[in-house]
């Protein structure tokens, strides 16, 4: 079966977040070898682009609850015309 658009999205966040702890993880006690500024770069994109995903999820969610209460009010209309 095939992954809704709202799943990859979902499971793109989880990933991201996953990877955005371990990196903040590693800025709480960083090896000498860890450059702290590209760490503390790495983790500001890493949110960024959370928080646009999350505006996406945000977004398809509101659209699909708008579709289901327009065709529970309406169950005769027929979209594919």
């Amino acid at each position: 079966m095939a992954k809704t658009e709202e799943q990859e999205l979902s499971e793109q966040i989880e990933r991201l977040y996953s990877e955005l702890k371990r990196y903040k993880k590693a800025l709480v006690n960083p090896p000498s070898w860890v450059n702290t500024k590209i760490l503390a770069d790495t983790i500001y994109q890493l949110e960024a682009e959370i928080s646009e995903l999350n505006a996406q999820l945000e977004s398809h969610l509101l659209i699909l609850m708008m579709f289901n209460c327009v065709t529970a009010a309406m169950p005769n209309l027929n979209i594919a015309d």
